[in-house]
């Protein structure tokens, strides 16, 4: 049956399961750290203080102000009447991987969700960038496929609700806006992908050459 459907039809059976999957685990599993943590940056913000100025905070800014934007939503809407049930019998047992309060459903899915939807993008954007570049929809949809129904992938958003992928999406979206000739929000693309997470930053002279070396040679440097 999958092999008769078309590309479109693929890649959306791809994408679908592949939610599916990122929304299992969403709801049954959860790692006992980030999850936990994300809340209390947004309940700090609501209690009208600073994000960055307190200890044990090790995150660049740009995560901090989603997870505002986020907060705003939920407040806005009153969409999640509590954000978690605290132990405090567990508070002196508190260490940076294990917290003495567990997150409800409802903000677990507030905060992974998106990450899920980021996911779901970057596997279309890989479908796109490697169908382009090998002249092969079939290739492309294995690496649609690769991403998607990768364990690590599906941990580190659905379980662990890292935001890894957000920053990935933006790495990304640069190569595609690169081979698209844009090089300007390419450029601001690449920028927001290492404000988010720093590790992008060791391709920038990869990206400086590939310009050079396209540039040059059609005579624009």
């Amino acid at each position: 049956m999958f092999q008769n459907m078309t590309t479109k039809g693929k890649l959306a059976t791809i994408l679908v399961i592949s939610f599916i999957l990122h929304l299992v685990a969403t709801l049954f599993l959860s790692h006992l750290g980030d999850p936990e943590y994300w809340p209390r940056i947004m309940q700090t913000v609501n209690s009208g203080n600073g994000i960055y100025g307190l200890d044990g905070n090790y995150y660049t800014p740009i995560w901090g102000y989603l997870l505002s934007f986020v907060d705003m939503v939920i407040q806005t809407f009153g969409l999640i009447p509590f954000f978690g049930d605290v132990f405090e019998s567990l508070l002196p047992l508190e260490t940076t991987a294990m917290k003495a309060w567990i997150v409800s459903p409802e903000i677990a899915l507030a905060t992974k969700m998106p990450l899920v939807i980021c996911n779901l993008i970057v596997g279309y954007i890989l479908f796109k960038i490697v169908s382009d570049f090998t002249k092969s929809e079939n290739k492309g949809l294995t690496a649609a496929a690769m991403w998607c129904f990768c364990p690590i992938v599906i941990y580190m958003s659905s379980v662990q609700g890292q935001f890894d992928t957000i920053s990935t999406l933006l790495f990304l979206l640069t190569i595609q806006l690169l081979r698209e000739d844009r090089s300007l929000l390419a450029g601001l693309s690449f920028g927001l992908a290492v404000w988010l997470k720093l590790f992008p930053g060791v391709c920038l002279l990869l990206f400086v050459a590939y310009l050079f070396a396209r540039y040059d040679n059609a005579g624009a440097i």
